[in-house]
């Protein structure tokens, strides 16, 4: 495992895991996920199995729950667009209020 997280982090720099990346962009866990399954970040994710053998003796697959890892830099940017449409609902703008208004619906 340490080899992907290294590999993967040379190539597209600092990850962290959905929590952090909640703490990052000042949003739930639910909103984190809410948006990778939407697309809106990317996420790499890595599953640890390993072979055990049973009591009786037979081989039997091991499965650990998956490790999930954002890139630093997708929450940075994510938090500064949460940050500039809070600025702007602040000044009102007609475009943001029928959006908030499309997302009560």
């Amino acid at each position: 495992m340490r080899r992907w997280f290294d590999g993967l982090c040379q190539h597209i720099g600092p990850c962290v895991s959905p929590g952090m990346a909640a703490i990052y962009a000042k949003v739930s866990r639910a909103a984190v996920y809410k948006r990778m399954k939407a697309g809106g970040l990317t996420a790499f994710c890595f599953k640890i199995t390993a072979k055990t053998r049973t009591l009786f003796g037979t081989e039997k697959k091991l499965k650990e729950l998956p490790l999930t890892y954002i890139p630093v830099e997708e929450c940075k940017a994510w938090s500064v667009d949460l940050d500039l449409r809070a600025a702007r609902m602040d000044r009102g703008t007609a475009e943001d209020e029928s959006a908030s208004e499309q997302q009560a619906e």
